[in-house]
């Protein structure tokens, strides 16, 4: 059945009875204007709104049906418009999702990923990089930083995760920080020049990403011999056999720890003499090699802590899932062994490089065994602050004495010309 249709002093504006919101009993007046629309060549009708709910007068409704004579798109088009705009609107999540899907090598994935599910995305993720004001940055530097109370990231976080931050956390180094600040600016700077809606690059933040200045990212975790025996004395000494354990395993392979955390026993390919790290900081499989050390080490592990049916990690934890966390457990051990109190977990793997460095090991079987994406991290970042790796480098100094006093023949050594 068709709507009663009442005329207003307007022409082509009507008006229909409809329930008026909340009160079934009571009636609303809702508009509706009719035009001739030139570029189609018939008339059309739209409801403009309803006078209790929206304030809508005949004379209001009059001056929208004017609009629409001249062209106004109407409201189902400027939905449609909306909707449009929504599907081309590249919100920092979107962008981020393309990057790392256009970037199918991209070196540490899994790293950037956990950084922004867990910093990036739940802040920023839902704007396009021009609605990123700097000030929101700052905050949230500030925050990462240590600053817990005195502005809204801190307040949201403590609001969030009571429990997650307690009153002795001094926020994080400012190495990770500027990492962190990195990666906004490196993915808004990807999307600015490698996205386009209608032809054009969407555009980028409208402000420099200020990074942390007089970062010293020089800490090597150098241990000399006396240190490493006292680790190793105090890893193997340690009640809980299994952390132990695990401790030695990063000693001798190099291994990240998440990488350990992740090894299962299919991964040991005993015959073959090598491990396979299925799950690496690139994404990619990688290997290493199965020494006697680290044979002999796992056996033993494996006969003293045999696995069971459902739990297929090495090294996992007391109830039987994987590891996610040993930094109290390896302070002790660290504490232990009398290693200076900075010392880290991560700084197992600078200590393996230094101790191969030292033993005349070449930078390029290192840095395999590292497995850097080059040699130059590797030189970088251990093997150049070996002390005694550089003083066997400065020892050439003798020869080159040697060969220029002639106390050393390299081929025939001319005498020198006589005066005439």
């Amino acid at each position: 059945m068709a709507e009663e249709r009442f005329k207003t002093k307007y022409p082509g504006v009507d008006f229909v009875l409809i329930n008026k919101t909340g009160h079934k009993e009571k009636k609303d007046k809702s508009y509706i204007v009719t035009w001739y629309d030139k570029n189609i060549g018939k008339n059309r009708s739209e409801r403009v709104g309803r006078e209790w709910r929206d304030g809508m007068t005949p004379a209001k409704a009059n001056l929208r049906r004017v609009e629409l004579i001249r062209g106004a798109s109407t409201r189902k088009e400027e939905r449609k418009i909306k909707r449009a705009e929504k599907e081309n609107r590249w919100i920092l999540d979107k962008i981020s999702e393309e990057y790392i899907e256009s970037n199918p090598s991209l070196r540490g994935t899994r790293v950037y990923k956990n950084i922004w599910d867990n910093y990036i995305g739940p802040n920023f993720g839902h704007l396009t990089p021009e609605e990123v004001e700097e000030s929101e940055v700052n905050e949230l530097k500030n925050f990462l930083l240590g600053d817990r109370y005195s502005n809204k990231f801190s307040k949201c976080y403590f609001k969030k995760n009571p429990g997650k931050y307690p009153d002795s956390f001094k926020g994080y180094s400012k190495s990770y920080v500027n990492n962190i600040l990195e990666i906004i600016r490196r993915t808004t700077n990807w999307g600015s020049n490698n996205i386009k809606v209608n032809g054009k690059y969407i555009k980028g933040l409208s402000f420099r990403v200020k990074m942390i200045k007089n970062v010293n990212n020089e800490k090597t975790g150098y241990l000399s011999i006396e240190q490493r025996g006292a680790l190793i004395k105090a890893a193997k000494e340690y009640p809980y056999k299994p952390i132990g354990n695990l401790i030695l395993f990063l000693f001798s392979t190099g291994c990240r720890k998440g990488e350990a955390f992740r090894l299962r026993w299919q991964d040991i390919k005993w015959d073959e003499g090598i491990i396979e790290l299925s799950e690496t900081k690139s994404g990619a499989k990688q290997y290493i090699p199965l020494t006697e050390t680290v044979r002999n080490l796992l056996n033993n592990h494996h006969e003293s802590f045999p696995p069971k049916d459902d739990c297929p990690y090495v090294f996992p934890s007391k109830n039987g899932k994987m590891l996610i966390d040993i930094r109290k457990t390896a302070k002790t051990i660290f504490k232990n062994a009398g290693l200076p109190e900075d010392f880290r977990i991560h700084d197992l793997r600078h200590a393996y490089a230094c101790a191969l460095a030292e033993s005349g090991i070449s930078i390029e079987v290192i840095s395999k065994l590292l497995r850097h994406h080059s040699i130059a991290i590797t030189e970088k970042r251990y093997v150049r602050y070996s002390p005694k790796y550089l003083g066997k480098e400065a020892e050439v100094i003798g020869k080159i004495f040697e060969e220029a006093t002639g106390e050393v023949k390299m081929g025939k050594v001319l005498p020198f010309p006589k005066k005439s």
